[in-house]
């Protein structure tokens, strides 16, 4: 079937050290022989969503790890129609990135739609935590119990 295909120069690659990263320049280009509107529309909703999908996943398998590190996070890559097998070591980051800007660069209202929807979301969240600082009063009411006596002590 007709796949995605990618570009720039991926340093050598082939089977390399663990952990080394050949395809650091690595683009993500969607096939010229597929149109926008042969891509579906589930698709479309993952490329969108794949950033924060990714992160999630992240965050969930590996607990104790920085929340940013996936983006550095190795991924082997086989680019389609490879001839001769090769992979190579690419940034988990400039995969997912890539993809999800082909998607904006497709859907331009989406990309303004969702910086539009951040920026509510961090003027929310100034907003609730300038709330919250405002109203963070600590009161303490002491209330002494009377206490009960002790019956008394024989000698």
């Amino acid at each position: 079937g007709k796949r995605a295909k990618v570009s720039g120069d991926a340093h050598g690659g082939g089977g390399s050290r663990k952990g080394r990263i050949d395809g650091e320049d690595f683009v993500f280009v969607l096939n010229p022989e597929i149109d926008w509107s042969d891509v579906n529309i589930d698709t479309r909703v993952r490329m969108r969503t794949l950033v924060a999908e990714t992160m999630d996943i992240f965050r969930r398998k590996y607990a104790k790890r920085k929340t940013h590190e996936w983006e550095r996070k190795v991924q082997k890559y086989k680019p389609p129609g490879s001839k001769d097998g090769r992979t190579y070591n690419v940034p988990l980051g400039n995969v997912v990135r890539g993809i999800q800007e082909t998607y904006y660069r497709h859907e331009p209202e989406a990309r303004r739609a969702a910086l539009e929807r951040d920026e509510a979301a961090a003027q929310l969240a100034v907003t609730t935590t300038a709330a919250v600082a405002a109203t963070r009063t600590t009161v303490t009411t002491v209330t002494k119990q009377p206490k009960t006596p002790s019956p008394p002590r024989e000698p």
